[in-house]
């Protein structure tokens, strides 16, 4: 015997997102012991971090990090994009975090 089907109401198949939310800043999962801040370049270790660039914009922040397009969320160098303002960038790992400006 096969039964009717049943009504749900208010029910999706998927999660619907408002318009009105607005992407998170990746924060780190701990407090980096030390905030250090370079114009354009810093010289780290690793590596160096080179901002090329920012493209600002509330919904949709990135930036040229060492030639490539990160958002709040991506990894350059060992660091993850914590934010992105209009003339800087922050970034974080275990132990520092760093600030980017434009030159």
């Amino acid at each position: 015997m096969i039964l009717p089907p049943i009504a749900v109401e208010n029910a999706s198949a998927s999660p619907r997102i408002s318009g009105d939310e607005r992407p998170r800043t990746a924060e780190p999962t701990k407090p980096a012991s030390r905030t250090r801040t370079f114009a354009g370049t810093a010289s780290l270790p690793g590596g160096k971090l080179e901002l090329e660039g920012i493209v600002f914009s509330d919904a949709n922040p990135t930036a040229l990090i060492n030639g490539r397009v990160v958002a709040p969320g991506s990894y350059v160098e060992g660091y993850t994009v914590v934010r992105i303002e209009p003339n800087r960038v922050e970034l974080t790992d275990d132990r520092e975090r760093i600030v980017l400006t434009l030159k």
